[in-house]
């Protein structure tokens, strides 16, 4: 039994593709989803970058606020 689930398994996660040109074609629609992808990890990006500047900007106003007391 436990044969039958890792050959399900492996098979499950084996590419159905045959070559990597097949896989970037996307079958056909290659043209559609990288560039959404791109732009998906474009703005996840950004988002990470805006919010380090903005906790950085945070910190620094509590160290100037601890600075007054």
């Amino acid at each position: 039994m436990n044969d039958t689930i890792w050959g399900g398994l492996l098979a499950a996660l084996r590419p159905w593709w045959p070559d990597w040109d097949a896989f970037v074609a996307m079958g056909r629609h290659g043209g559609v989803v990288w560039p959404a992808v791109a732009i998906c990890a474009a703005a996840l990006a950004l988002e990470q970058i805006a919010l380090a500047r903005r906790a950085g900007r945070q910190r620094h106003d509590m160290d100037e606020a601890e600075e007054l007391r």
